[in-house]
Order: C-alpha cells, then structure tokens, then sequence
C-alpha cells in the first residue's frame, strides 16, 4: 500500500506473508500456499476499499518467488494471474495472466489498484526485477 511519493507510508501498510491484515484494516491477506496444490486460487487478498486510509492513494500486487536463491525464477511458473472481482456477487471486474517468462526475474508487480479521484481502478503492469521480497522492500521504503 503506496502513498503518492510512492513509498509504504507505515510499516503496517506492508502487507505479505508475516504481516496479513493492513494497519487501517482495509487489506486480509488469507495467507500464502508455498506449494502450489490445491484447487482454485493459490492466494487471496481481500480488500474494503471504502477502509483504506488516507495516507495510501495505490495498492500494488507484488509475486516473488520464495526459492529464488536456488535458481527459480518466472519461468518456473505456469497459470500465474490476478483477478480483481467484486466479493458481493462474483463478478470479474478484470484479469491479467502472466504470459511471459521473465526467466530473469524472482518478483513481479503484476498490478496495481488506485485512486482515480473518487473512485479506483485497476491498472496491469508485469513489471519485473530481481532481488525478492527483499528489493521491493528496498523500493518502496
């Protein structure tokens, strides 16, 4: 959860895998599946946009992947999208798949929901790097 200077505007904006729900409450993350098994969605996130704070004008979707320090990068992995839909009804307000292999890349901004004046949107980015949990850390600190 980014601010306008594009930086986490409190540590509890920073929401992953050891930190599940935003300070202001607007952001659940349901937890994350290491092994990729199961049916359906590997990862949720639910979000209240109508809770979100003040201080954050953008939410990125950031993939990295946990076992880059022993080779695995995006081309690695297969079936990799994110849906943005409305819990109320099921709806699929938008959709991006992962169809390059960024077979450089551990992390992936894969989208990114913001504020356009009164209402939000969604917007597909596929912005890769390497570096991890770690590097977007470092970007957006």
């Amino acid at each position: 959860m980014l601010g306008e200077n594009g930086k986490i505007p409190e540590e509890s904006f920073f929401v992953f895998y050891n930190n599940l729900s935003s300070g202001d409450g607007s952001v659940i993350h349901n937890g994350d599946n290491r092994t990729g098994s199961g049916e359906g969605d590997d990862e949720t996130i639910d979000i209240s946009l109508q809770k979100v704070s003040s201080l954050v004008s953008q939410i990125y979707f950031t993939i990295s992947i946990n076992n880059a320090d022993v080779g695995f990068n995006f081309s690695n992995v297969s079936n990799a999208s994110v849906r943005v839909y409305n819990a109320d009804n099921n709806q699929i307000l938008c959709q991006y798949t992962l169809s390059e292999s960024f077979a450089n890349a551990d992390t992936l901004n894969i989208g990114r929901v913001y504020r356009n004046g009164a209402e939000w949107s969604f917007e597909a980015l596929g912005e890769a790097y390497s570096g991890g949990l770690a590097t977007a850390v470092e970007l957006y600190t």
